[in-house]
């Protein structure tokens, strides 16, 4: 199996029973999400490779189902996909906004780049890349945020919004200023663009 880029708990909702079961995943370099019964089993329940099979990743409130008991809708996550869906939940925001940034890169990561000719970057994703607390990567949020991640209200044409700029070490590791830069625009920008993710320059 790939090396890691991300892995941890997360509630899953079951296709027909509707039941939440708290499994545990993992998401490797290449792209690929699988889900486990434990951290020590070897076979995977279910795998998705998130560049070919996940269409848009929905999270917070636009998931258009119920939160486990006990926990906040803020913290859902929805992959969206041709046949079937994945409903997850996190423990708390700061774990769904991770794996968001998490599956989202991975999401695009293989899609050669195409940018349009003359490509206008509004001025707000200008202000919210170049004015980054902790050069971090940007991410909408929907709603009040209060967790630990530097974040403000940014104004759009959409109306305001709030940008969470979290830290995200692999990629800050593995990938130059370029590319860092990039997928911070992708990140930001697809998730502007409701139900579907379309990242600032379509890949």
């Amino acid at each position: 199996m790939s090396d890691i880029a991300k892995a941890g708990w997360l509630y899953r909702q079951s296709s027909i029973l509707k039941r939440w079961k708290k499994n545990w995943f993992s998401l490797s370099v290449d792209g690929y999400l699988r889900f486990f019964e434990t951290p020590d089993d070897l076979i995977a329940k279910e795998t998705v490779l998130l560049s070919r099979d996940v269409i848009a990743i929905v999270t917070g409130s636009d998931v258009d189902v119920k939160a486990p008991e006990n926990y906040s809708k803020a913290n859902m996550i929805k992959l969206v996909m041709r046949e079937d869906n994945w409903i997850l939940c996190a423990e708390d925001v700061d774990d769904m906004l991770a794996w968001q940034l998490a599956l989202e890169q991975a999401r695009v990561r293989d899609r050669p780049p195409h940018r349009p000719n003359n490509p206008q970057i509004p001025s707000y994703l200008i202000d919210v890349l170049e004015n980054n607390p902790n050069n971090g990567y940007p991410i909408y949020f929907r709603g009040a945020y209060s967790g630990r991640y530097p974040s403000r209200i940014v104004h759009t044409p959409q109306g305001p919004i709030t940008v969470v700029y979290l830290e995200d070490p692999y990629y800050r590791s593995s990938c130059g200023d370029a590319a860092l830069g990039f997928l911070a625009g992708t990140a930001l920008a697809s998730t502007l663009m409701w139900p579907f993710w379309f990242p600032l320059f379509w890949f």
